[in-house]
């Protein structure tokens, strides 16, 4: 914690500050950039954790509903990209292994770049996961690992999981309404495979085959994964329909089920 400097009574002014439950838990200084933090605090099942920047905006972000300790990573770099995720487990001390094992749950918060004179960071709305920093290419995200998305529009923070289609042999399909996820077996035909461009005329055939999702809204290949919040698309295959065929992790919102077809 010696490159860290614990928020004591007036505020400095920081490059980014991490408040929990409205707790400053640390901040760090544009001098120790590039830097990597790790650090772990006690978390009730309503946390909720800031990532504040100096000029004042603020990055809020629910945890994951359960109490215990939440082991925090977070990585700034010069080009004041902020990457950010953690565990939370039972104990202050994470076992090795802990995820893995099933002795914790992963969170993984969207990068974001701190604003800054004179900086322009990519305009990202709309786009995909992994321009986004939420997933990397040639590394397989956990299943187990939840994602915290903050909404181009409202900006509010929702959660979702998601899984590899390519590697589940599946095609996946989301609903008009935004709020469900169908997964397809490659077998059927006309389901697009995973980096494959869809062959348009037995797509069309299968969509017309396809049950309606549980709100009564339908699925089609380029409707948007939406925000639960707004219904704001977040990744926007109705604008950008090249990115489709390579967005091939398929995401499911917290609290609600995939279906099956």
């Amino acid at each position: 914690m010696s490159l860290f400097k614990k928020l004591l009574g007036r505020k400095p002014k920081s490059l980014l500050s991490v408040v929990v439950d409205g707790k400053d838990v640390l901040s760090i200084d544009e001098r120790e950039l590039p830097i990597e933090a790790r650090l772990a605090f006690p978390v009730t099942a309503s946390s909720e954790i800031e990532f504040v920047e100096e000029s004042g905006r603020t990055h809020t972000h629910a945890l994951l509903g359960e109490a215990g300790f939440f082991h925090l990573s977070l990585r700034v770099y010069p080009n004041f990209a902020v990457q950010a995720d953690g565990l939370l487990s039972a104990s202050k001390n994470l076992p090795e292994n802990a995820l893995e094992k099933g002795e914790a749950r992963g969170l993984r918060f969207q990068p974001f770049f701190i604003q800054k004179k004179g900086q322009k960071p990519p305009d990202l709305r709309g786009k995909g996961l992994f321009a986004r920093g939420l997933h990397y290419n040639g590394i397989v995200t956990p299943s187990k690992i939840v994602l915290s998305a903050i909404c181009d529009e409202c900006e509010k923070a929702f959660q979702f999981t998601s899984f590899h289609s390519g590697f589940s042999d599946v095609a996946y399909f989301y609903s008009s309404s935004g709020k469900h996820t169908l997964a397809v077996s490659l077998q059927e035909p006309g389901a697009p495979s995973a980096l494959a461009k869809p062959d348009d005329e037995a797509l069309q055939l299968l969509e017309r085959k396809l049950p309606s999702a549980p709100d009564a809204s339908k699925y089609s290949y380029l409707n948007p994964f939406r925000c639960p919040h707004c219904r704001a698309a977040y990744i926007d295959f109705e604008t950008y329909p090249e990115m489709r065929a390579s967005e091939y992790y398929a995401n499911v919102h917290i609290g609600q089920r995939l279906q099956q077809f």
